[in-house]
């Protein structure tokens, strides 16, 4: 398991300081504004830098005017992996097909009303429909709230659940190291904390065992963890290793950290999010003075009463919100219920609504006027490495998206907040260069809007795939082109 030091915005990322950006002793970071005539020729002395003999550049950008100038265009019909700028895809297909005022509604339902007594004789049904956003201290105690409120007192039966969403929860051909991190969680209609558990790793005395700590402790009960690693000497070398068997709540923490290390912060996917929901809501429905009478849980039967009675629900935050949560802090989980949820309008591929989500998603970028052949959509969130992209077709649904302000409004700001909040800093582009980030290894992206002083709004996409370099070091090259078009000027 990997160790991830900005976990809890859920990204992942190294952030580096921009005031020049050199590379390879060189610097490629304009330094006055250039011709767009000129940019060709920059860009290629960066596309042939010794440290990219190895890897793909693609490099397409298009003025948003009626004229659609092409100051760039190297690889633009290229296949690319674009990491999260996937969820660029899965977003715009979401805000236009379901609007920026759509809300996912959680609701606790049974099959008849409350008695005189305040009991519910039968069941309980929690209705999840994939809000990302609940969380168990604010969502989970206004939703028990309610039954509270309406003087309920008592449940006679057990806790049932009822799911809009239809599938698995993950992808497919996603990584089996992402399967374990808690960018990598299971997409659940019963979703509550982000089906993850955060921790931080931290020393103690040299030859002591290393302190673990649950960020939410009882969130955690029933996860066994078997603490093997210990404090070393003062800069020691590091070999931390955390890993989850797959499907277990079992941690495993090996080897040692330097007694002046940091500490060491992280996650894991809950491996069963219904069952965590489930436990969270008994654990609720207790503190809140509601007796349960069975202690088991189940999920609809076809000889269940049906569920009719709405006893209490809560909304989530519009979609234009839950938005800036996907794609400023590249939230992987967001993304991908958000593309189930499109696909749960319909079911159209039997029991599989992420399949179902990407042919609606498939649909309307085709019908924006992107080519079939032109990109391959595969998940919500740009985990898996089959997704492909042309940069042309990526700056054709930026172009598209481009008057849509709650779309505008879900990237990161340069140097301001999300994913870039520490990047592009005293630059040119600095304020002013709208974007995704996308990274894993071997490959980065960065893709969205800037407006140069002295030249007109373009769209761009920024790729590089096959990088053998660290992300720390492939990155400057993609940040010298994007400064490279915030200093066009038409000449």
């Amino acid at each position: 398991m990997r160790m991830l030091r900005s976990y809890r915005s859920i990204i992942h990322y190294l952030v580096i300081p921009i005031a020049v950006l050199a590379i390879a002793e060189k610097s490629y970071a304009a330094t006055s504004a250039i011709c767009a005539s000129q940019l060709k020729a920059e860009v290629n002395k960066i596309a042939q830098d010794p440290k990219l003999q190895f890897s793909r550049l693609g490099v397409f950008a298009q003025t948003l005017t009626p004229s659609s100038q092409v100051p760039i265009d190297l690889d633009g019909d290229r296949y690319f992996i674009p990491a999260s700028n996937a969820k660029l895809l899965t977003t715009a297909a979401a805000l236009k097909l379901l609007g920026g005022d759509y809300r996912i509604t959680t609701s606790l339902m049974s099959a008849q009303p409350p008695n005189a007594k305040g009991e519910i004789m039968g069941d309980l049904w929690l209705i999840g429909r994939g809000d990302p956003s609940f969380r168990s201290e604010t969502s989970l105690k206004l939703l028990v709230k309610q039954l509270t409120d309406r003087g309920i007192k008592r449940i006679r039966g057990k806790i049932r659940t009822l799911s809009s969403l239809q599938g698995s929860g993950i992808g497919d051909s996603w990584e089996w190291q992402d399967l374990q991190e808690y960018y990598g969680a299971i997409a659940s209609a019963a979703t509550i904390d982000e089906n993850a558990l955060l921790w931080t790793i931290s020393t103690t005395q040299v030859g002591k065992p290393l302190q673990f700590q649950w960020e939410q402790p009882q969130l955690a009960n029933g996860w066994i963890v078997e603490n093997q690693a210990t404090t070393g000497s003062v800069n020691r070398e590091s070999s931390l290793q955390v890993e989850r068997p797959f499907g277990q709540r079992r941690l495993m923490i090996r080897g040692q950290l330097a007694q002046d290390a940091e500490p060491e912060l992280g996650g894991v996917a809950v491996p069963d999010p219904e069952a965590q929901f489930l436990m969270l809501l008994r654990t609720e429905l207790a503190n809140q003075g509601i007796q349960i009478d069975s202690n088991s849980n189940s999920s609809l039967n076809p000889n269940s009463s049906q569920p009719n009675v709405e006893l209490a629900r809560v909304l989530s935050p519009p979609l234009r919100s839950l938005l800036q949560t996907t794609n400023k802090d590249s939230n992987n989980l967001y993304a991908e219920l958000l593309l189930r949820i499109l696909g749960s309008r319909t079911h159209e591929v039997e029991n599989d609504d992420l399949s179902t989500g990407i042919l609606i998603a498939t649909r309307f970028l085709k019908s924006i006027g992107l080519s079939d052949r032109s990109f391959l959509l595969v998940d919500g969130s740009g985990l898996s490495r089959s997704n492909l992209i042309t940069p042309r077709a990526m700056v054709l649904l930026l172009k598209v998206m481009a008057s849509d302000r709650d779309f505008r409004n879900s990237l990161s700001v340069a140097g301001v907040d999300g994913t870039l909040v520490n990047r592009f800093k005293d630059t040119p582009a600095a304020g002013i260069l709208q974007g995704k980030t996308g990274t894993m290894s071997g490959v980065i992206a960065l893709s969205g809007y800037v407006k140069p002083s002295g030249y007109d709004e373009i769209a761009f996409a920024i790729l590089i795939n096959n990088g053998n370099l660290p992300t720390r070091e492939l990155r400057p090259f993609v940040e010298a082109i994007a400064l490279l078009l915030t200093s066009l000027k038409s000449c």
